[in-house]
């Protein structure tokens, strides 16, 4: 009977809080054509191709019985031919007023997964080189990454964060940077893959109309068998007056993708984007790399055009890639063309 009876009142919970829960699902969808030419080497030659990225969100949100508001849901995302994962943007927020504490994965304002004030159009550095690759080199080698230093907006973690007048403030405290489905019953005591790690962060306009300024740093414990701990600073602004929109970011890290983490690289980044009509922007970026010991400076110069028609917009660009790995060894230069359409539901 006390089971039947502790089963009874946990049914009534979720029977009356869905009454007052608003719930939706959204998702995106992104075709995108790449070209790809690289300079002479073990891997000269065209390389061209579809790839797919694919997003369902399910989102809830109302008032708990103790007057809290709550927020809550998760992402069934699929990439190439990857089945659905429900591993994206998973979390239970608490919220009072301005006030959130949330428990989750893949949320909450960070600095990885290719933020930069200087996006101001299209793909970001490491999104154009990625496929560009030498033989038996992966993409996270190259110098342009998307999640830097310990990245813990990827794992499991409890986050605070506080709207202002100025902006919001966020702190997130991760116990495990790593595993992420199953960090609950985490047995590797030594934690060879992931130690615990935070990321403090802004982004706000400051109280300026227009502005738009992003600051973060994150830090993990140092890892077993390493030197040096993976750590990152990324900050940047841009500012848009009428049509014209500039920005510029800078970021420093070590242990980024497969990079060591001795090995600190410095990202600048640099951007501009005129809105030709409300529909229609182009825009230009330079993105420069160096550090780590390498021995050149890895450069992207890239032109993009955004068309909004509504619920789908369309992507194309040019991009001149130059000493990608930090070298000038041969196999390290390009050019890429791509076209992406973006679609939201």
């Amino acid at each position: 009977m006390k089971k039947l009876l502790t089963t009874t009142a946990l049914a009534a919970v979720f029977i009356s809080g869905s009454a007052i829960a608003q719930t939706t699902i959204t998702g995106d969808v992104r075709i995108g054509y790449k070209a790809i030419e690289t300079s002479a080497g073990s891997n000269h030659g065209a390389n061209r191709g579809f790839g797919q990225e694919t997003q369902i969100n399910i989102q809830t949100k109302g008032k708990l019985n103790n007057g809290l508001d709550f927020a809550m849901g998760m992402s069934l995302e699929g990439d190439a031919n990857n089945a659905p994962a429900s591993d994206e943007n998973t979390y239970v927020d608490f919220i009072s007023g301005n006030t959130t504490i949330s428990i989750s994965r893949d949320h909450i304002q960070r600095s990885d997964s290719d933020r930069s004030a200087a996006q101001l159009v299209g793909y970001a550095a490491s999104e154009i080189p990625a496929g560009f690759m030498p033989t038996a080199t992966t993409d996270s080698s190259n110098l342009f990454q998307g999640n830097i230093g310990a990245a813990p907006g990827q794992a499991w973690g409890i986050a605070a964060l506080q709207k202002t007048d100025l902006g919001t403030f966020s702190i997130n405290y991760v116990p495990v940077n790593a595993a992420p489905g199953n960090s609950e019953s985490y047995a590797n005591t030594a934690h060879t893959a992931g130690k615990a790690a935070y990321e403090v962060g802004f982004v706000g306009n400051i109280g300026v109309k227009g502005l738009n300024v992003s600051a973060f740093k994150n830090s993990e414990e140092q890892l077993a068998g390493k030197t040096a701990k993976r750590e990152a600073t990324n900050y940047g602004a841009n500012y848009n007056f009428g049509a014209v929109t500039v920005g510029a970011n800078k970021k420093d890290h070590k242990g980024s993708g497969s990079l060591s983490t001795t090995a600190e690289i410095t990202e600048k980044q640099y951007a501009i984007a005129y809105a030709l009509t409300p529909t229609l922007t182009l825009g230009a970026r330079l993105d420069k790399a160096d550090g780590g010991g390498t021995t050149a400076q890895a450069e992207i110069k890239s032109v993009q055009l955004g068309y909004n028609l509504g619920a789908i917009s369309v992507i194309a660009g040019v991009a001149e890639v130059e000493n990608i790995l930090g070298s000038t060894a041969t196999n390290q230069d390009g050019k890429v063309g791509f076209v992406q359409l973006r679609g939201a539901f």
